[in-house]
């Protein structure tokens, strides 16, 4: 079967680290390794 390989893009203005007023950062890293993940155990290549 072929594998599907798929590139994964964090896309935002905030993506580098900025945090907001509270000290929070605008992209939740913990979001962003699930979705990695999700896709992984869907049988995607992640590049």
């Amino acid at each position: 079967m072929i594998q599907p390989k798929i590139g994964f893009i964090v896309y935002g203005v905030h993506k580098d680290g900025l945090k907001d007023p509270m000290g929070v950062p605008f992209v939740d890293d913990k979001i962003i390794a699930n979705s990695k993940k999700a896709l992984v155990n869907q049988g995607m290549r992640l590049v």
